[in-house]
């Protein structure tokens, strides 16, 4: 057995189209033959298919979609039918499209098809994304274009403010609470700054996802403005602000006047409760734990307790408490000593008054005046008080603490 090779060069060249190949073999008599069909092409018409991707001329944000415009022309010289066409993108060589269009379609000389790979935005990742327009098989098969764009993050992180609010009044010492949250990316820095000062970094809460803390101060009164900023790990960056505040590190002033603390008072009184506060926001005034306002008549003998708490809208509190008390009955007075009618036989002698303790006890006698104060059992004790021959009338008043005075007792001795 043999194997014979030749290479037939028709001259001319023979036209594109069907022909049959015929072989014979000679010795001095035709040994053998065989034939064959044969399709001949035009080489030139083959490289003549020409295809194009239109892809975004810059990166696309992460978020949006994509249409890619695409075009196969036939720029030969003979129709084309039935290529099996494909526009695919994937994240790399070995990984799955993640869309495609496939579609079937015939080419006359110098005809074009067109269509647009529509990807929405749940198929684009970030990162670089490869495009590729092929024929899938068949005479004409290969790559008739590829190219690749990117999908970038654009977005800045989402910064909002938790507290305060703007147009708060704060205390001389706050939290400023934000949330910084991003969707794509790792937060890089969380900030604020004061006053237009130099920005200065928040910590991490660990109560919510996101949480971004920082304490102020102490502050004095006056306006405060701030601002904030949110950075991901790629340089987006959200800034919020200017926050304008207001500064409060005073407490509410409160004073009352008409009775004072330790007072005691022979007849009603009208307590009078002034707040000084230039941030008001709240109040509570009790009389002995019963709500009270300020120019009430107090007339009920006895202990009162007045209790007046003020807060203001940075939370700031200022109280005042008053302990008086109401006393409107004369002090009781009767003679212990000596009995009415008694005989004494001797120019002088021992008073005792019983009234209430401290009271200021007045005995008049046949002699003059004598003034003695009611001891801690309410006992006045008079040791000489003089008396003249006959009978003698002593006569004896007391005036408490709170200025009652009682109505004079008189005995005969």
């Amino acid at each position: 057995q043999g194997v014979l090779t030749t290479v037939l060069n028709p001259d001319p060249v023979a036209p594109a189209g069907q022909y049959v190949l015929r072989a014979e073999l000679w010795t001095q008599s035709l040994l053998a033959e065989s034939a064959a069909a044969l399709q001949l092409t035009d080489a030139m018409a083959l490289a003549q298919l020409d295809g194009a991707l239109q892809l975004p001329a810059a990166a696309i944000p992460i978020g949006e979609g994509v249409s890619i415009p695409l075009v196969v022309r036939n720029v030969g010289t003979v129709p084309l039918t039935g290529l099996p066409v494909r526009a695919s993108l994937r994240r790399s060589l070995q990984s799955a499209p993640s869309a495609t269009l496939e579609q079937v379609i015939d080419l006359p000389v110098g005809g074009e098809w067109s269509a647009q790979l529509d990807v929405p935005p749940a198929l684009l990742g970030l990162g670089d994304q490869l495009v590729s327009l092929i024929v899938i098989d068949g005479p004409h098969a290969g790559v008739l274009d590829f190219d690749g764009f990117a999908v970038v993050d654009l977005t800045p992180p989402l910064l909002s403010l938790i507290a305060p609010n703007p147009g708060s009044v704060v205390p001389a010492r706050f939290r400023v609470d934000v949330r910084a949250l991003d969707q794509h990316h790792p937060i890089g820095s969380v900030r604020v700054q004061s006053q237009g000062q130099a920005w200065l970094p928040m910590s991490a809460g660990i109560d919510f996802a996101g949480a971004y803390l920082r304490t102020f101060g102490p502050l004095s009164d006056g306006p405060l403005s701030l601002r904030f900023d949110a950075s991901d790990s790629v340089g987006n960056r959200a800034e919020i602000g200017p926050v304008e505040l207001v500064v409060d590190a005073t407490p509410p002033l409160v004073q009352i006047s008409g009775v004072s603390d330790g007072g005691l008072y022979n007849s009603p009184r009208t307590p009078l409760i002034t707040i000084t506060e230039t941030h008001p926001q709240s109040s509570q005034q009790l009389l002995d734990g019963q709500p009270f306002t300020s120019g009430e008549l107090v007339a009920t003998e006895g202990l009162h307790v007045l209790y007046v708490l003020a807060r203001d809208a940075a939370g700031n509190e200022g109280s005042a408490i008053v302990n008086f008390t109401m006393d409107f009955t004369p002090p009781p007075v009767s003679f212990a000593a000596p009995s009415d009618g008694a005989v004494i036989a001797a120019p002088q002698t021992l008073v005792r008054i019983s009234t209430e303790p401290a009271a200021t006890v007045t005995l008049i006698h046949a002699g003059g005046t004598l003034q003695a104060v009611a001891d801690a059992q309410g006992v006045a004790i008079f040791d000489t008080v003089p008396l003249v021959d006959g009978s003698n009338v002593l006569a004896a008043s007391a005036r408490d603490l709170a200025g009652n005075q009682s109505a004079p007792v008189e005995i005969g001795v």
